[in-house]
């Protein structure tokens, strides 16, 4: 790579956001964190922990707070990462692996056709790459906030739950 692509490169990687889409893609990618998963592991709970009348244990504020935050926290987190994040950080987990496909995908163009001029080299990947991660700063930042605050609510629910069933 010449030195002044070098230098290009540079600057482009200087332009990612401390918090983007790729430090959210973990856990927006995580199925076991899908609600209907969640909805379904908080009905549970009772029973899990031998608890025989789900209402009665659901009354305990201690408990269906941290539960309902947790639950609506990362459905939320979700839908925005969902609606939000763009497709080519939630298909590739890095620019590598983007530039990878790509590299793949310009070989059998130039073989089906030779006389094409388009040039998919790597500053036209990591610059499309590199703006897709900082996309959407409110979304990004709101989407870290409900997980947070879900993560919280979830260590809250675990205390409380450690504290009422012993």
């Amino acid at each position: 790579m010449a030195g002044n692509d070098q230098a290009q490169l540079e600057e482009l990687r200087r332009g990612i956001p401390a918090l983007h889409w790729g430090r959210l893609r973990f856990i927006g990618s995580l199925r076991v964190l899908s609600i209907s998963y969640i909805i379904g592991a908080a009905v549970a709970l009772p029973k899990l922990l031998g608890e025989d009348d789900l209402l009665s244990f659901l009354h305990n504020p201690y408990i269906i707070g941290p539960l309902a935050i947790f639950v609506v926290g990362v459905g939320l987190g979700n839908l925005i990462y969902e609606l939000f994040c763009p497709a080519t950080v939630k298909k590739f987990e890095s620019l590598a692996v983007f530039y990878e496909t790509q590299l793949k995908i310009k070989k059998i163009q130039m073989e089906t056709y030779p006389q094409d001029p388009f040039e998919a080299n790597l500053l036209h990947v990591a610059g499309s790459y590199i703006e897709d991660l900082g996309s959407f700063q409110a979304a990004r930042g709101l989407a870290f906030g409900l997980y947070v605050a879900s993560l919280a609510a979830l260590l809250f629910l675990a205390v409380s739950l450690y504290i009422f069933t012993g």
